[in-house]
């Protein structure tokens, strides 16, 4: 578990929405308002009380994104959403994003810190321009990872991706600052809860994207990544797995392949520990893609792997 908390924060660390050159959001402090059965109340560090949908909602969107990877369902636990929640209200009262806030940060909590240290955590910004994102925007965010704050990196997927994540929890605190700042910190809270894998997974990986996927998970400047599934009890298993050696390519269906670039991998534990990830140039919506994985190292063997992917609608 030592090693797993120090590589967290190169994992899960999401910047909100950039501030607009004009406002393209007027109705931030309505869309915020309508999140909760209570509202935040920033000057006295309280959190507010989410409305029990949007708990509910993120859920789903959670465990859509896992079916489309073969993957089990989380379940919500109510019983550590009192961290994410606490972490989010910190994030929001001071405009700021760590997964170490320091105990000097206003609205500060040692379930705070909790929360802050073993999740995916969104916001990290206070402006009067802020731009709004709905719960499938944040989702969709933590899957492409492309405005991860560690950029090349797509700690936020490989948790949600983890075929041992068991439960989740969320907390959210979004609204208007006393000084008229727009603020907005989130917290889903993924480290803590494994099991053992229920049951195999197609071909043994996970790889993004994979089969049909929707063109709201994706975005064309996202890092396409893989990742190998060893043993389905034990999680250290998948350390196993080397790609020193390997070769990638991604072919469209029938026609020319593909420039690959970007390609980088480790063994860090971010949920699977091990994971390929590389960018693959001219992906277009709509259109069949043929990827080949050679000559992996898995458990001392080496392995080919292949599958296809086509964004839609």
């Amino acid at each position: 578990m030592k090693r797993l908390f120090a590589a967290l924060p190169l994992a899960a660390a999401c910047l909100a929405a950039p501030v607009a050159a004009q406002d393209r959001n007027p109705d931030f402090a309505a869309r915020a308002a309508a999140l909760y059965a209570e509202q935040p109340d920033f000057e006295r560090c309280r959190p507010g009380r989410l409305r029990p949908e949007i708990t509910t909602t993120l859920t789903a969107r959670v465990n859509e994104v896992r079916a489309l990877h073969g993957l089990a369902p989380v379940t919500y636990d109510p019983g550590t959403e009192n961290t994410a929640v606490a972490a989010a209200m910190v994030f929001a009262a001071n405009g700021s994003l760590s997964h170490y806030p320091g105990s000097w940060w206003r609205c500060f909590t040692e379930d705070a810190a909790t929360g802050a240290r073993l999740s995916n955590i969104f916001g990290g910004l206070a402006s009067q321009r802020l731009i709004f994102v709905s719960m499938d925007e944040m989702v969709t965010g933590w899957m492409t990872d492309v405005r991860h704050m560690n950029p090349g990196s797509i700690g936020h997927r490989r948790w949600l991706l983890d075929p041992f994540l068991a439960t989740i929890s969320f907390g959210r605190v979004a609204g208007i600052l006393p000084d008229g700042r727009r603020t907005d910190g989130a917290a889903m809270r993924i480290i803590g809860s494994n099991r053992v894998v229920p049951e195999p997974i197609e071909g043994g990986f996970i790889a993004y994207p994979f089969g049909d996927y929707p063109a709201r998970f994706w975005d064309p400047s996202a890092l396409l990544s893989f990742a190998v599934l060893v043993d389905l009890r034990d999680k250290t298993a998948s350390e196993q797995v080397d790609y020193r050696n390997a070769q990638v390519s991604v072919r469209r269906r029938g026609g020319e392949v593909l420039e690959v670039s970007r390609i980088t991998f480790d063994n860090n534990a971010y949920g699977l520990p091990n994971s390929l990830q590389f960018a693959a140039e001219g992906l277009q919506p709509g259109v069949s893609y043929d990827v080949a994985i050679r000559n992996v190292r898995v458990q001392g063997q080496s392995r080919d792997f292949a599958y296809t992917f086509r964004i839609t609608p």
